[in-house]
């Protein structure tokens, strides 16, 4: 896992990469362009083609290593929620999510398939109960949606409402049209990030979309976030994301400020053993520049890890 350079987070954790395209949001989405590149520098997890979806059980304790409490995008290479990540494997991830929180750490997932995300919780609440018994949602787990265009946002939208996540959010990037949130804003939407497309083959934000989806924010109390303006010479985000003199850098309330002087120092690259100590299991620590970005299992890693997420079982009900 790495320190992100996005700006409303303070780091990734790609315990799945790769996605399938579902609307036109995804069509020149970044992770299609970066894959190859992480594959070329021989980056773990990305053997496969993008259109892949790969799962990595032995990044899944990651968060052991973070020494600051620190926001966290879950799964920036794909999508969490894609009909190809296993029930099962999304109920690990749950559960390393709710003893990182115990931790401090809060954690953002952003899908576009919030159907999946409400039949997960319909499903597997029961796996999510407070001190009360009593199904809920982890209290410091956002959940948001991408909306690229209205023809998207009512159907979305209807299935984010059925989950309680403390922090419900749209992420608006790429925006590719005019988007009317005002009667989801408050009750069901929490946070809206604002975005325009970049790369070579972006398409435009008019900055008429995007300023007046942040003046229904505004009207309605709602914190945004607008990331980029976009463009195919640059993505004139930071400073550059301004809309008549202005710029949001809205976060939700209660919510976290990314920190970006978090300690971003990597697991040392050595053989690790996450169970025990070091040096029994051939499990490497890898890292990339200065970044830690995961980790290289051996054969036997799998069945350890499953061992490993029997035995924490207690620890979420209190047991131990």
């Amino acid at each position: 896992m790495s320190a992100s350079k996005i700006e409303w987070t303070d780091e990734t954790w790609n315990v799945v990469t790769g996605c399938t395209r579902i609307s036109p949001g995804c069509d020149n989405c970044y992770m299609f362009a970066l894959y190859p590149r992480l594959k070329a520098m021989g980056v773990q997890g990305y053997q496969h083609a993008p259109d892949v979806v790969a799962l990595h059980p032995g990044r899944l304790w990651a968060w052991r290593s973070w020494r600051k409490p620190r926001l966290v995008f879950v799964n920036s290479m794909s999508d969490t929620f894609n009909q190809a990540v296993p029930d099962e494997f999304l109920r690990w991830m749950f559960q390393q999510m709710r003893m990182a929180i115990a931790k401090g750490h809060t954690f953002q997932m952003l899908t576009k398939r919030p159907g999946r995300a409400l039949q997960f919780w319909e499903r597997y609440q029961g796996d999510l109960l407070n001190d009360d018994d009593e199904p809920e949602w982890p209290p410091s787990i956002w959940l948001g949606t991408s909306i690229e265009s209205q023809r998207y946002a009512a159907g979305r939208l209807a299935s984010l409402a059925k989950i309680p996540a403390p922090v419900r959010f749209v992420s608006a990037e790429p925006l590719l049209g005019p988007l009317d949130l005002g009667r989801w804003l408050g009750d069901v939407v929490q946070w809206v990030i604002v975005g325009g497309e970049s790369g070579p083959r972006a398409r435009p934000m008019r900055q008429e979309w995007a300023l007046e989806l942040l003046e229904q924010c505004d009207a309605a109390g709602i914190p945004a976030f607008l990331k980029q303006l976009g463009g195919r010479h640059g993505k004139r985000g930071g400073d550059q994301a301004v809309i008549n003199s202005r710029t949001w850098r809205g976060m939700p309330d209660g919510g976290w400020q990314p920190t970006r002087g978090h300690d971003a120092e990597p697991v040392p690259a050595t053989v690790l053993d996450p169970f025990c100590g070091s040096g029994t299991t051939g499990v490497v620590a890898l890292r990339h520049g200065r970044s830690f970005i995961g980790i290289e299992l051996n054969p036997e890693y799998v069945e350890l890890a499953r061992q490993r997420i029997i035995a924490d079982a207690p620890l979420l009900n209190g047991q131990a």
